[in-house]
């Protein structure tokens, strides 16, 4: 079951004057996107087009079956080990253990 959140409209109001797509092509450092596939909140193509706005610099990771939420324990677990390797990668610290892989 998908959570529900709520968001007060300062939070769209502030979020309008933010070109996400300019700050992404301007990133000099690495970011990870992650995604459910089955977002009804936010069009997974907005993912697609931050990793093609700065291909050198963002790492994509788009989660099969994931909600906005990425509610289901599955996909938590997946996510988690993910974002453990990317963070020792940044960090140059070798994979080892329960992340690898």
């Amino acid at each position: 079951m998908e959570q529900q959140i709520q968001l007060k409209r300062d939070f769209f109001d502030d979020a309008d004057h933010y070109d996400m797509l300019a700050a992404t092509r301007a990133l000099d450092i690495p970011m990870l996107v992650v995604h459910g596939d089955r977002d009804t909140i936010i069009p997974v193509s907005e993912a697609h087009l931050a990793r093609e706005a700065n291909p050198a610099r963002v790492e994509l990771l788009i989660v099969e079956g994931g909600d906005h939420m990425l509610s289901r324990s599955e996909h938590q677990q997946q996510v988690g080990r993910v974002v453990t390797d990317w963070f020792c990668r940044q960090a140059g610290v070798p994979v080892t253990g329960a992340s690898a892989g």
